[in-house]
């Protein structure tokens, strides 16, 4: 995969990742809404040697009051100096609480201790602040080391008492909601890659132009199953999806006219059979004449979808039993029918035999266009067996169903015996455009008689 294709992911998944950024944000808000506003109050100690006014002294001092001072700052939080604090202020807590609301630095080269304390209330961290303060000023001096005259070499002045702040310290409401729409983004950009590596399920023609140099000859949007678009609603969007395609046929035989067409799905549960009918129909509104054969012998379905009854089909005419022009049958103006017949004991073998490449010859030059209904590609190798018999084989790929493997594989198993893949057809595609219309003007009269069919020897 080259940056395109994640680029295109990106795209593709845009909504999503606008969606997760959005909800990333609303639940950051909402947990900041939960969160309660804590004040900071901060006092500052100042630590110098009691000494003598003489240089030497004045050195070893100062020297002396910075070695502590990082002592002092640890000092703060211990139960020595927060006990003391707790009983003055009358706190409901214990040391160990308190100590985590209460921060003691020092700034490099200084002698200076600063506390800082947080609370959910302003005059209680203010409270603590300087009660704290006193505290350690207490207790560093008792703790310190006192001279042959009973003085103490340190002395800590509180020099900033601590003030009520007057504005909440924290929470960063702001900052929690941007780092959660941050991460929401980031889910969303996930989710895309995410989807490009492991969702593998074709959605538009560029995925599958991405994995496949056959040209992708026309999409059609998603319809009611089971549902033939020229005959039920030719007025419709998906009518004219057909209708694209038909025309684009014409000239998908590199320069040379295509009169027969070897139909296949790349994965097993297409709509295939639908897909011959309306390409069926879409050619004859050309004033052609065309049969479409179903060849899938295994699920035969074109007698089921337009309601033919039983009779002669493909197998009878293979087995002798009957001439193509008994078996062919009228559908519409001039679209004929072949439909599958009497089951097969052996399917492939009856289409791999020498009467079927002649009854596709005959066929061929009986009619205008001929459409040769196959099994998935992946399923059987009588797509295989049959794509040598007509000009080209077209291969259906469904919408969010046919995944890259299977197409990829489909297409490899057609160029291993050198077939000859016109193009592609997306079906069930999500597609912009007017949407069907139930409406339409335009009507397909069904054929009565077998009257109107070319004529074909018996």
């Amino acid at each position: 995969m080259d940056p395109n294709d994640y680029w295109k992911a990106l795209r593709k998944s845009w909504i999503v990742i606008v969606a997760l950024t959005i909800v990333g944000g609303l639940l950051g808000i909402g947990y900041t809404a939960t969160l309660a506003d804590s004040y900071r109050a901060e006092t500052s100690l100042f630590v110098a040697s009691s000494t003598n006014s003489n240089g030497s002294d004045l050195s070893q001092g100062s020297t002396f009051a910075q070695n502590v001072v990082q002592s002092y700052a640890g000092l703060a939080t211990t139960s020595a100096v927060l006990t003391p604090v707790i009983a003055d202020l009358n706190l409901d807590t214990t040391p160990t609480r308190l100590a985590r609301q209460i921060t003691a630095q020092t700034p490099l080269n200084t002698v200076f201790v600063n506390i800082s304390v947080t609370d959910g209330s302003a005059q209680n961290a203010t409270n603590i602040a300087n009660a704290v303060a006193r505290s350690l000023r207490t207790v560093a001096t008792d703790l310190a080391p006192t001279s042959t005259t009973g003085r103490s070499p340190i002395a800590i002045s509180i020099v900033a008492p601590a003030l009520v702040p007057q504005n909440p310290a924290g929470p960063n409401r702001h900052l929690i909601t941007i780092t959660a729409a941050a991460i929401g983004f980031a889910l969303g950009i996930l989710y895309s890659i995410g989807r490009l590596l492991f969702d593998t399920r074709l959605r538009t023609a560029d995925d599958i132009e991405s994995i496949s140099e056959v040209p992708v000859v026309g999409a059609v949007r998603r319809g009611p199953h089971g549902r033939i678009a020229l005959r039920d609603d030719p007025e419709g969007a998906q009518a004219e999806d057909f209708r694209r395609i038909g025309a684009t046929l014409r000239f998908a035989g590199n320069g040379r006219a295509v009169r027969s067409v070897t139909l296949t799905a790349a994965s097993h549960g297409e709509q295939g059979p639908e897909v011959a009918l309306d390409l069926a129909l879409a050619t004859s509104e050309r004033s052609l004449r065309v049969l479409v054969i179903d060849a899938d012998l295994r699920a035969p379905s074109l007698d089921h979808l337009t309601a033919e009854g039983a009779g002669f089909g493909l197998t009878d005419v293979l087995d002798g039993a009957a001439s193509l022009v008994d078996a062919t049958r009228p559908w519409a103006d001039g679209v004929d029918l072949l439909v599958a017949g009497s089951g097969h004991s052996n399917p492939h073998f009856a289409l791999g035999s020498t009467a079927m490449a002649q009854l596709v010859q005959t066929a061929t030059a009986a009619y205008d266009f001929v459409i040769v209904q196959a099994a998935s590609v992946l399923d059987f190798a009588d797509a295989l067996t049959l794509s040598h018999l007509t000009d080209g084989t077209l291969v259906t790929v469904r919408t969010q169903t046919t995944n890259r493997r299977q197409l990829h594989e489909g297409l490899a198993a057609l160029d291993g015996v050198k077939a000859s893949v016109i193009g592609i057809v997306l079906t069930e595609a999500r597609l912009d455009g007017r949407r069907n219309s139930t409406s339409g003007s335009r009507s397909l009269t069904p054929a009565t008689s077998a009257a109107s069919a070319p004529s074909v020897g018996r």
